[in-house]
């Protein structure tokens, strides 16, 4: 049986831009994480939290990494975002495969509608 856990369009409002006008105002992030487990997921046996994957925890990561600072690239915010979670993965003994992506739904391009998005991907 294989186990997957989405966490799907985690919206975060970040200071984020190539110009400092641009990083002047707040602007919405998604943030999507997917997590597929190697083993199974002793949570769906137990009931208890600490079996399981928080989410709270892992969404609340994303948000104190996303305004902690102004960022000028959706990759950089990935990658310090992409580390935060990993780690705390890594603290829960995990293996598994995560994918974190982040996605600028308001870009300054013409006709650049569904805005850009940046992803990473590892083994644990």
């Amino acid at each position: 049986m294989k186990q997957k856990m989405l966490i799907q369009d985690f919206e975060v409002w970040v200071n984020l831009g190539c110009s400092k006008e641009e990083q002047q105002h707040t602007q919405p992030v998604h943030f999507n994480v997917e997590i597929n487990f190697a083993n199974p997921v002793l949570g769906c046996q137990t009931d208890k939290l600490d079996d399981a994957i928080d989410y709270v925890k892992v969404t609340s990561i994303l948000k104190m990494i996303a305004t902690d600072k102004p960022f000028h690239l959706i990759e950089h915010l990935n990658q310090l975002a992409f580390s935060g979670v990993v780690e705390y993965l890594k603290s829960k003994n995990l293996k598994a495969q995560i994918k974190l992506s982040v996605k600028k739904i308001r870009v300054p391009v013409d006709n650049l509608r569904n805005g850009v998005v940046f992803e990473c991907e590892t083994q644990l």
